[in-house]
């Protein structure tokens, strides 16, 4: 996806003014997308422009810039996606109504600088959850988060805690594209390499949900709680589920709503039992739970197998001896 900055940072240079250009030139800016459309096959989508409450241009005068991007980008390729309308909260919404030959709608859902992942600062929109929810039922194109990561200055075992808790829900909703901002940095917290292209914790993450998520969808479906030790926090117990019709079913949970803890402070796990949505009955002896930020694979014993005292394994009810933490636990049943 190739994001199209329009000149100088915080300002609306799209031409250098000593060559006697106009500063705003939609027409030029989008000849140069529709040269772009056509120039290299890796290119899926134009992004028009980079969060442009941050430029001098008003809502007017980027929709008018969009509109004539989105007529010579199709005409040069057809196939090309054009996405943007990358500002925040009502704005967003705002311009989804003024742009309407876009394919798609970009926005930056960082966090209110709490360190809590289900967290979101769209202005009046402080969920992320409420925030999609919100532009679903504006809009039905598809949805590019083309920017997005842990506060700055986080430890980077924070960064994957939050990245895991924050791909789970963007999963969950089926939110279509999500870019990490940044894949190589010097601030841990917002890199995903580091300058010497050493991979950071949350490398790992992405590497360990990728091949099994793959081709599962968001459902509505949760996991209920049938037991759980003294104590459990069920305030802040979260799950979402992934499955595909006669296939796979992936079950996330997680201790949400509250502020990722520093390396090593955070409380131990707290054990229960769990029942959830299946579209099919498990293969027996195949099914593990994951830690998708430590890399921990635990499997899950059936029934009537002899299992280590505390292991997890399938009941009647569901399986026992799940430890949830702050960290994203998936229970995976092929």
């Amino acid at each position: 996806m190739l994001c199209l900055q329009a000149g100088l940072c915080y300002g609306i240079q799209y031409s250098p003014t000593w060559l006697g250009y106009s500063q705003y030139d939609p027409q030029g800016y989008a000849k140069c997308c529709a040269y772009l459309a056509t120039a290299h096959p890796a290119i899926y989508a134009i992004e028009v422009m980079n969060e442009i409450n941050n430029q001098s241009i008003t809502a007017g005068q980027y929709a008018t810039l969009f509109n004539a991007t989105v007529a010579a980008v199709h005409a040069a390729n057809p196939n090309m996606k054009v996405i943007g309308m990358d500002t925040q909260g009502q704005y967003v919404v705002d311009l989804i109504r003024q742009c309407p030959g876009a394919d798609g709608v970009s926005y930056h859902p960082y966090g209110l600088k709490d360190y809590v992942p289900e967290n979101t600062y769209e202005w009046q929109w402080r969920t992320y959850s409420g925030w999609i929810a919100e532009l679903r039922k504006v809009s039905k194109l598809p949805l590019f988060e083309t920017e997005r990561n842990c506060d700055s200055g986080a430890s980077a075992n924070q960064s994957a805690v939050w990245n895991a808790r924050r791909l789970m829900l963007s999963l969950q909703l089926n939110v279509e594209h999500s870019f990490i901002y940044t894949f190589e940095g010097k601030d841990t917290a917002q890199s995903v390499v580091d300058m010497n292209a050493k991979p950071e914790p949350t490398y790992s993450v992405v590497q360990r949900l990728t091949p099994i998520i793959k081709g599962l969808k968001g459902t509505t479906y949760t996991a209920n709680l049938v037991s759980y030790q003294t104590g459990f926090d069920l305030t802040h117990f979260q799950s979402c589920t992934l499955d595909v019709s006669g296939g796979e079913t992936v079950v996330g949970v997680w201790f949400g709503n509250r502020a990722v803890y520093k390396d090593g402070t955070a409380p131990p796990a707290q054990i229960c039992t769990l029942n959830f949505h299946q579209q099919h009955t498990h293969v027996a002896g195949q099914s593990y739970i994951l830690d998708l930020v430590t890399g921990t694979k635990t499997h899950i014993y059936e029934s009537n197998e002899v299992h280590p005292t505390g292991a997890p394994y399938w009941t009647s009810g569901g399986v026992a001896n799940i430890p949830v933490s702050e960290r994203v636990l998936l229970i995976v049943t092929p």
